[in-house]
């Protein structure tokens, strides 16, 4: 799935998504930003900790949130009806990744990651369904992942008006009745090299 993050304004972004099933998506920020977009945040740290089942790969998956706009229109009925059955089944692990992306973010802003001891007490307190997806992150995940935030916001920050950040959501394939990502044979950026702007 290709992702298209535009700095539509100053402290406002613009997301393009296209779909592997070729389901073109639009998402406006939801809030004037500070730094780093909210659904920038989501996709280094669900990407990092391989949450398939968040905001960005349950849209993968075909969820379709408030406020996104499919294009064209006409594809949204059959769309709208697949997001539905698909959010009522994965509620519990899209609310387990917002509260995780929450926490794991304001450890970054707060810059905690050092302070272990402080930093997993934030995670303690997170909240989590009866069967989580995954266990609570490491001391080196919160490290690495905390790197990535950095990384990300710092070519955010760089951009101008009108230029983008292009991002590859790994492909999703059904096993065992559960969404997991595809194995890919080396780790690589989840970014382009490159900021494009938008003609």
């Amino acid at each position: 799935m290709k992702i298209a993050m535009t700095r539509s304004a100053e402290r406002t972004s613009t997301t393009h998504v296209l779909r592997d099933d070729g389901v073109a998506l639009e998402l406006p920020s939801h809030a004037p930003l500070h730094r780093l977009p909210h659904d920038l945040a989501h996709f280094v740290v669900e990407r990092a900790l391989g949450l398939t089942s968040g905001f960005w790969g349950s849209i993968a998956s075909g969820a379709i949130f408030g406020g996104m706009r499919v294009v064209p229109r006409r594809r949204a009925a059959g769309a709208g009806e697949r997001s539905r059955q698909l959010m009522e089944h994965a509620r519990p692990q899209i609310t387990e990744a917002e509260a995780l992306v929450g926490t794991v973010v304001e450890i970054y802003q707060r810059r905690l990651d050092p302070n272990w001891t402080a930093a997993r007490a934030l995670l303690g307190g997170t909240w989590r369904p009866a069967r989580p997806s995954r266990e609570l992150p490491t001391q080196a995940e919160m490290s690495r992942v905390c790197e990535e935030l950095a990384e990300a916001e710092k070519r955010w920050l760089r951009l101008a008006i009108g230029e983008s950040i292009t991002m590859q959501w790994p492909q999703q394939q059904v096993t065992a009745g559960k969404e997991r990502p595809a194995r890919q044979r080396r780790r690589t950026s989840a970014f382009s090299r490159r900021a494009t702007a938008r003609g």
